[in-house]
């Protein structure tokens, strides 16, 4: 441990980078649980964090996974399949977080997380319930063609600038409400299965939630 605390910037980045291609690679359980506690100690603000990390899981295959409470510069979770309960809540990426094309098998939590730089979920597959309760998306963020099979709770989340729905597929229930769209919203040709709910939710005068606010307005409100 003392000799963890005394890397260089360098040499912990380089840590990190080894912990990740483990975790992408096929070891055993016991040494990917290792590499999972690795992770949580140095990118959990407190005596053992390291600042300014760096995580790369491109297309691992990664079972409980759990990142909560961390704070990370740039997260590559690209094309990564995610088994078991997925939980960053309370998360911090101060810098670009790509999740585009992974694969969510059962629930994922992403309640409170806090995205400074862009958000891309593109082409996602939420299998489960995902979670996005009181998130907070500093920069763009992306949904386009991400299916969600279960329910989506997005409830008092804040989009400071353009997030865009287009094409994602709502199976289970939506729910939006007291979420804040400051920039530039788009749902265009987004499906939903269930009505969402968008009660209390406030949009930017360029925002384009056309369709899926007319499934709202029409199954809730009788317009």
């Amino acid at each position: 441990m003392d000799a963890e605390k005394s890397l260089a910037i360098d040499d912990r980045q380089a840590a990190v980078d080894a912990v990740c291609a483990t975790l992408r690679g096929p070891a055993s359980p016991d040494v990917r649980e290792e590499a999972r506690a690795f992770l949580l100690r140095h990118l959990t603000p407190g005596d053992d964090f390291w600042p300014d990390m760096d995580v790369d899981l491109t297309g691992a295959a990664l079972d409980d996974f759990a990142l909560a409470g961390c704070r990370l510069r740039t997260g590559a979770f690209s094309g990564a399949g995610f088994a078991g309960v997925t939980h960053f809540g309370f998360a911090t990426f101060d810098g670009k977080v790509d999740f585009t094309d992974a694969v969510f098998r059962s629930d994922a939590g992403f309640d409170n997380v806090v995205f400074v730089g862009e958000a891309r979920f593109d082409r996602a597959k939420f299998g489960a319930d995902a979670w996005f309760i009181e998130a907070v998306f500093h920069d763009d963020a992306g949904f386009d063609d991400t299916d969600f099979v279960g329910d989506a709770r997005f409830s008092d989340a804040t989009f400071h600038r353009d997030c865009g729905f287009d094409r994602a597929a709502f199976h289970g229930f939506p729910t939006f409400s007291g979420t804040t769209f400051a920039g530039a919203t788009r749902f265009h040709d987004a499906t939903f299965d269930v009505p969402p709910w968008f009660h209390d939710a406030t949009f930017h005068p360029d925002s384009r939630p056309e369709g899926a606010l007319a499934a709202w307005r029409a199954e809730y409100r009788g317009e």
